[in-house]
């Protein structure tokens, strides 16, 4: 979790200042993706309401 807030962080500081459009490709062998923890999960959530993230979605790899 800490990795993806700071990943977060620096783009937030970016100049031009765009939306991030961020995609999890989630696989039924995948046990530990991004989406998986409720941690992650939440810092994601917190940089859609600040305008980080414009668009977010999670797609089935199977």
């Amino acid at each position: 979790p800490s990795e993806l807030e700071s990943f977060f962080i620096d783009w937030k500081k970016r100049i031009p200042q765009k939306p991030l459009s961020f995609v999890i490709f989630d696989s039924e062998f995948c046990k530990n993706g991004l989406d998986k923890n409720v941690e992650n999960t939440k810092i994601i959530e917190k940089y859609i309401k600040l305008g980080v993230v414009k668009n977010f979605e999670i797609d089935d790899y199977s």
